[in-house]
C-alpha cells in the first residue's frame, strides 16, 4: 500500500510540475454559426459587462487578446462611469482613462474611448443600453484624437434611419487630428453594434 502511496504522490507531483496536459486555444467555427468572413467586420468585439472579455472579430489581423484584457481592466477600473470629454482634469501620462465620448438623442447607444498606458488613445467601446442595462458592450479597436475641447467632440446623428458617430482621429499631415464619420450598424434585440465601411 505504501508503494502505490508513492507512485501516486510521483505522478501527482509530475502532473502538477508540467501541467495535466497542453492546452489548445478555443477556436471559433465562424462557418457554422453562419458568419461570412470573407469581408467581415474590422475590429469588432463583444463581451457583457464585467463577465466576460471583449473577444475580437478580425479577419484583417490576428486578435489581440492582451489589447482586450486592457479594455476590460479600463471598464472595470472606471466602474463604466466615464469622465466627461470637455473636463479640466490633468490626467497622468501613464494613466488610464474611460472616457465619455457621445449619446445618441434616444439616450439608447453611448460611445465610450478608452485611453491606456499600453496604447494611448486606442479603442472605442459601443454600449447599446436596451432595455435600460449596460450589458451590450460592442468594443472597436480603433485609434482616436483625444482634445477635451467642445469643438472636436463626438456625436452620434441620425440621418433617415441610419445612425452615424463623427469622432476626432490623428493624421500625420499638417494638422494633429482630423474629423471621422462612420456609419454605425445597430438597432438589434442582441444589443450588437459595429462600423460599417461605406
Amino acid at each position: 500500500m505504501r508503494k502505490y502511496g508513492i507512485v501516486l504522490l510521483g505522478v501527482v507531483s509530475i502532473m502538477l510540475l508540467f501541467g495535466c496536459g497542453a492546452k489548445e486555444e478555443p477556436t471559433i467555427d465562424f462557418e457554422k454559426l453562419g458568419i461570412d468572413t470573407t469581408d467581415g467586420p474590422t475590429a469588432v468585439f463583444m463581451a457583457e459587462k464585467k463577465d466576460e472579455e471583449c473577444i475580437e472579430y478580425d479577419n484583417d489581423q490576428p486578435a489581440d487578446n492582451s489589447y482586450s484584457a486592457v479594455i476590460d481592466r479600463v471598464l472595470n477600473e472606471y466602474e463604466y462611469k466615464p469622465v466627461p470629454w470637455n473636463n479640466t482634469i490633468e490626467f497622468k501620462e501613464d494613466a488610464d482613462i474611460l472616457v465619455d465620448m457621445a449619446e445618441d438623442p434616444t439616450g439608447r447607444y453611448r460611445a465610450y474611448g478608452i485611453i491606456s498606458k499600453e496604447k494611448g488613445a486606442n479603442g472605442i467601446i459601443l454600449n447599446d443600453t436596451i432595455n435600460g442595462t449596460d450589458r451590450n458592450i460592442n468594443c472597436i479597436f480603433e485609434e482616436w484624437f483625444y482634445t477635451a475641447t467642445s469643438t472636436d467632440e463626438p456625436y452620434f446623428s441620425w440621418e433617415e434611419n441610419t445612425l452615424y458617430f463623427t469622432y476626432p482621429v490623428p493624421t500625420s499631415g499638417e494638422s494633429d487630428h482630423e474629423i471621422k464619420k462612420v456609419k454605425i450598424d445597430c438597432g438589434y434585440d442582441t444589443g450588437h453594434m459595429e462600423f460599417v465601411d461605406e
